[in-house]
């Protein structure tokens, strides 16, 4: 679960594995989106799609973490998402953990409160990712389906 979303039953074996598919919650986004859970707004996107369509299979998680105030773009692919959290940015002097756009997903879930607390993520000439992609240590049992088949008119 993250705010009211429900993304499937976890699996029990947590690992990361490469012949699974990958989801990324992407915060913030404005995909998955509710008044009464503002700060659990995200994007949700996946790796790609079960050869069998509608298939129900496991899914290793991940958090993607916008932590550059300046990027203005919706992450809503893995290869876009994947390019930002190769770029790099260098916090100024006056940057402050309240400036980071994904701080609620930081906070909430990969319990870091501070600037203190990415030091573990900053590379060594200490500059930190635009994006920070971090496994949730939770694998889910899943179905995905093309984007035109939820789209239901009556």
């Amino acid at each position: 679960m993250v705010g009211p979303w429900d993304y499937g039953i976890r699996a029990s074996d947590v690992r990361p594995r490469d012949k699974r598919l990958n989801v990324y919650l992407i915060s913030p986004g404005t995909l998955n989106n509710d008044d009464g859970w503002k700060p659990y707004d995200h994007n949700s996107v996946i790796s790609g799609l079960p050869a069998t369509p509608g298939a129900t299979l496991e899914w290793d998680v991940y958090w993607a973490i916008v932590l550059d105030p300046a990027m203005d773009n919706e992450l809503r692919s893995e290869r876009d998402l994947l390019l930002a959290a190769q770029q790099e940015f260098r916090p100024g002097d006056l940057f402050v953990f309240e400036e980071i756009p994904g701080q609620t997903f930081l906070q909430n879930f990969l319990k870091v409160d501070s600037l203190l607390g990415l030091a573990k993520y900053q590379r060594k000439d200490g500059l930190l990712p635009k994006v920070l992609i971090a496994p949730a240590d939770v694998v889910v049992r899943a179905r995905a389906v093309p984007e035109q088949e939820t789209d239901r008119t009556e």
